[in-house]
């Protein structure tokens, strides 16, 4: 037997072994492999396989579930052509789906359809469905339909809107608690307080106090309703989560301008009925609109706007 063939035989396969032609010194020849990965032909298409989804991430299928879902249980207009690309996504959106005959004959579906990746057409029909139910649904959005979605059923806070009006029907059962608190402590003090040391109900720091305490338990009763209505007309929008310290440092300052004004103006007697500034005080957190537009009222009687003669 031939020595040299049997050390080639013996000789281990590594993959750094020295290719045929090339000396111990120079590095070993790379072949270049040609990128076996297709080339995107749409680029407005999404990638043919993505990313799985972060929690809470909009997904086409999703946006499009979403939709479908809520027109078909509010009986708002779907048209069959939607039917078609809804029941199309869904079918290119498993596993393994089978390749459809003629797809291309449903309204919708483009001349290219078939040259697309499996993911591709799923997503495809799933905008396509989304775009048509997006006008269609208004006012709701999306975006309101992931917000006031319920995880369970029968569980009103499993969802983000659901849990929002529970953080807020908190603060104000909080804000309620504070001033019966601080009323309790006022009437025990005055009861046990020697008569130069009792607090009269016209001090001005304590109305100032019930004014701006009065004016942040109206901003959050606001918020508490605005976000009911909201849930139930499926319109809560993630957003409104920013609004409630802005909205509550509104009132408080509403609770405080809008009675102090009134009083200084004359409308509001409050020396005479101390529950009016209160009263007036709730009103101006509740509705900053309310607010602005009576304060305008008001600098307009004061200070009339004289416009020269021509």
């Amino acid at each position: 037997m031939d020595r040299s063939n049997l050390n080639k035989k013996q000789a281990p396969s590594t993959p750094r072994a020295v290719a045929d032609g090339a000396t111990e010194q120079d590095p070993p020849e790379i072949e270049e492999k040609p990128d076996a990965t297709p080339k995107r032909k749409f680029s407005f298409l999404r990638e043919s396989d993505p990313k799985p989804a972060l929690p809470g991430r909009l997904t086409p299928q999703l946006k499009a579930k979403l939709l479908y879902e809520y027109c078909l249980s509010s009986e708002r207009k779907v048209s069959e052509t939607v039917h078609s690309l809804y029941t199309i996504g869904e079918h290119y959106s498993k596993e393994d789906p089978v390749e459809l005959e003629k797809p291309e004959v449903i309204n919708g579906i483009p001349p290219f359809f078939n040259k697309l990746t499996r993911q591709e057409k799923s997503d495809y029909c799933y905008n396509q469905v989304t775009e048509a139910l997006a006008l269609e649904a208004m006012p709701v959005t999306v975006e309101s339909l992931q917000a006031t979605k319920r995880s369970d059923p029968l569980d009103p806070t499993s969802s983000h809107a659901g849990r929002f009006v529970q953080r807020v029907t908190r603060y104000v059962s909080y804000g309620l608690l504070i001033i019966l608190c601080l009323y309790i402590a006022f009437i025990a003090w005055n009861w046990a307080a020697p008569s130069e040391l009792r607090i009269s109900t016209k001090n001005g720091q304590i109305k100032w106090i019930s004014w701006v305490l009065f004016g942040c338990i109206g901003a959050l009763v606001h918020l508490l309703n605005h976000a009911l209505t909201t849930t139930r007309l499926k319109t809560f929008e993630i957003s409104e989560e920013r609004k409630v310290w802005p909205r509550i440092l509104l009132g408080g300052m509403f609770g405080f301008v809008l009675p102090w004004i009134l009083t200084a103006a004359g409308p509001l007697d409050d020396v005479k009925a101390p529950a009016l500034g209160s009263i007036a005080a709730f009103f101006g957190g509740y509705s900053v609109r309310f607010s602005i537009g009576l304060l305008e009222r008001l600098l307009s009687a004061l200070f009339p706007e004289t416009k020269p003669k021509p």
